[in-house]
């Protein structure tokens, strides 16, 4: 009797499947079927377990293959074996149009830790935001995907640009990177180079000093950028307060050196103005950081 209704409940889901529903009829009758433990209660026989994923992998393709109802398909293929193959595969086959439809995508992905995904649609994001010239959309898509290779294309751009036009409004881009920035040297010497810009404004004139040098002496700053960190130094070099010590100085004098005598800088800093009053605020700067720091090594002595 058991095998007679076995095989009642089998030829009904069969029945239903050839329904042209999309599935839906045969799927739900399914589970109820289950649900009710009307068959599927005996541990050796999986053919009611094959037939009901293969019930729900054709459901959930109908539901993946609809502009609106994927995001349910996503959801019914969690039941499926080998759903994560199967989710990865779905997903990366829709088209996107959208922001927040790469969105959607990527928090389905994290949800079931497809970070394989996560990385291949942020990736996607940033290059068309790169395309369009949008760097800071472009960024925040690095941020989710930690992609070095766009992490640099992005700082190159910004660095190109600002070293162009010098435009501060370009520095807010990276204002809240965070840990970001350190995905890529590149993106960290930009990061730490807004920060300057950051320490400055607000009147922290030691601390912004301190952070110029370092980023000059990092050697991360493309050659055509170290003039423009110098320029950046000159008011600091002129201000009424000693921000630069001797060792410091030096350092930015060696650092002038090495931007006149590279080749790729000829054109631009011969015969520059600029360039001879960067020279002029050091020696001025290096005699003053002496006399003081020399005035304190006697003072100290004496004590």
């Amino acid at each position: 009797m058991h095998s007679i209704l076995i095989y009642y409940y089998f030829f009904t889901i069969t029945f239903f499947s050839s329904f042209n529903d999309g599935w839906w009829f045969a799927v739900h009758i399914m589970d109820l079927f289950i649900h009710g433990n009307y068959i599927g209660n005996d541990p050796n026989d999986h053919s009611m377990k094959r037939l009901r994923t293969y019930l729900l992998r054709n459901y959930a393709d109908t539901l993946m293959s609809h502009c609106s109802l994927w995001q349910v398909g996503a959801d019914y293929l969690d039941y499926c074996d080998s759903n994560r193959e199967l989710l990865e595969l779905y997903l990366e086959r829709i088209p996107i149009k959208t922001e927040a439809e790469a969105r959607k995508i990527i928090y389905l992905a994290k949800k079931r830790n497809l970070d394989n995904l996560v990385k291949t649609v942020s990736n996607i994001m940033t290059s068309k935001a790169l395309s369009n010239g949008k760097l800071g959309t472009a960024l925040t898509w690095v941020m989710i995907s930690r992609d070095v290779r766009f992490a640099d294309e992005i700082a190159e751009r910004w660095l190109k640009d600002y070293a162009q036009h010098q435009k501060m409004e370009g520095l807010e881009i990276f204002k809240n990177m965070g840990s970001c920035m350190l995905v890529s040297d590149k993106l960290t010497f930009v990061g730490k180079y807004c920060e300057f810009h950051k320490l400055y404004c607000e009147g922290d004139l030691k601390n912004a000093s301190s952070l110029l040098i370092s980023l000059i002496a990092s050697g991360l700053a493309p050659t055509n950028f170290q003039i423009i960190m110098l320029v950046d130094a000159l008011p600091l070099l002129e201000s009424l307060e000693n921000i630069f010590s001797r060792k410091e100085t030096y350092q930015l004098m060696k650092c002038l050196e090495d931007v006149i005598m590279n080749k790729d800088n000829k054109d631009t800093i011969d015969n520059s103005d600029r360039v001879n009053m960067i020279r002029l605020a050091l020696v001025r700067n290096l005699s003053r950081s002496f006399v003081i720091e020399t005035g304190d090594s006697e003072s100290d002595g004496e004590m």
